[in-house]
């Protein structure tokens, strides 16, 4: 497994790290805690959560986890979106809704749809400490390696009673190093108001490419998180279309080593590539739940960067049309 190093934690992670907003949702306790395992087995070490991923139920997944592997296994949690209010009919509901979407996966839409909403909640102090204290309850430990604030606003990240109240945690020693994620122009704003923050998380993809804009600003020291690559908006899809539309493009990404038997794997290969290509010095999330995505994502986070993706990726005629 490549790794980097990361400063605010003085310490060498997997380059790839396993996003888990699914762990308790879609994906049952006990088939997450196979994949989180199998994971670790594989040289995983980043483990991205919050309070609302899983309907509320990801931290203590991660919690049983983690147990003896604490100190080998990086948590990143967040604070800013509470878990959904759980009822009796979500909690009889949930398994027989995993159930269906499994057997017909055409219906996960309509299930993402009727599952009960996370809550944004106003950043504050208080909430702060409220949530990091719950936080550590569910994860069973003493302590979090990454606490972000999640989505936060503009004017959120420059509150001078936020800022204060995230120092207070690292100050106390139940936080290691901060972090924010949401979009770009708060994650910008955020990395250069104060020295808070010693990681930003953001949304990366061949389409946005934040983390390459992000990098030629941000100071040399600052972590990026880069999570999405696939995304819901279809970006595979988008790819294997260019790929199949334009044999200009589809003769270059081959010259690049990208050889496979259908545009639809050159793109998928293509895109995974150029997660950690464009985020080389920084952790990449990906969700990693079978024994084929977690053998395929890792095979592509062992291998050498490939820096000449960066400008393949920037070309304006494949970007067209999407």
């Amino acid at each position: 497994m490549r790794t980097v190093y990361v400063p605010a934690l003085d310490r060498e992670v997997s380059t790839i790290g396993i996003g888990c907003a699914s762990l308790g949702s879609r994906i049952s306790a006990t088939t997450g805690l196979l994949a989180l395992e199998r994971a670790f087995d594989a040289g995983v070490a980043w483990y991205d959560i919050a309070p609302s991923y899983g309907d509320g139920d990801a931290e203590s997944i991660v919690g049983r986890f983690a147990g003896s592997r604490r100190k080998a296994i990086v948590i990143s949690t967040k604070v800013g979106i509470s878990p959904p209010k759980r009822t009796l009919v979500s909690t009889i509901a949930k398994p027989i809704a995993r159930s269906i979407a499994a057997a017909l996966p055409a219906s996960r839409k309509i299930a993402r749809r009727l599952r009960p909403l996370a809550v944004k909640t106003g950043m504050s102090a208080g909430l702060i400490e409220t949530s990091l204290a719950a936080s550590l309850r569910r994860l069973r430990t003493d302590y979090i390696d990454v606490l972000a604030l999640h989505d936060p606003t503009v004017e959120e990240v420059c509150d001078p009673d936020i800022l204060t109240s995230l120092r207070r945690t690292v100050d106390h020693g139940h936080v290691r190093a901060l972090s924010v994620t949401g979009s770009l122009d708060v994650v910008l704003k955020a990395s250069t108001y104060s020295n808070t923050f010693q990681l930003v998380q953001v949304k990366n993809d061949p389409f946005s490419r934040n983390v390459e804009g992000l990098r030629a600003v941000l100071p040399s020291q600052m972590t990026i998180v880069s999570f999405g690559i696939f995304g819901h908006e279809g970006h595979l899809k988008k790819v294997t279309s260019q790929l199949k539309r334009n044999e200009d493009l589809r003769r270059d990404l081959h010259s690049l080593g990208y050889d496979q038997a259908s545009p639809h794997e050159a793109a998928k290969a293509f895109l995974l590539d150029y997660a950690f290509a464009s985020n080389a010095a920084g952790v990449t999330l990906a969700s990693m739940y079978t024994r084929s995505h977690l053998a395929e994502n890792t095979s592509h986070a062992a291998k050498p960067v490939n820096p000449a993706l960066l400008p393949f990726a920037s070309r304006g005629d494949w970007l067209m049309d999407r």
